[in-house]
């Protein structure tokens, strides 16, 4: 998984979803610089201990990918 090109797809405005098999990322906006991001496996949220808020969409992305190549 560590070189795969993740998808992402806008579900709404500033709402985005990807699939990685059975992993499903989410982000979306939540305030001018504030992001929010979860990872779920098997309706399980991943990564949920330590998860700050991002600036902006392309870090909440990153961060949401590094935890799905981590699961």
């Amino acid at each position: 998984m560590e070189d795969l090109k993740i998808k992402w797809e806008e579900m709404d405005n500033n709402d985005y979803v990807a699939y990685i098999d059975d992993i499903k990322l989410r982000v979306e906006k939540m305030d001018e610089l504030k992001w929010w991001w979860a990872v779920y496996q098997n309706d399980k949220e991943l990564c949920d201990e330590h998860k700050p808020f991002a600036r902006n969409k392309e870090y909440a992305m990153k961060m949401a990918e590094e935890c799905a190549k981590e699961a």
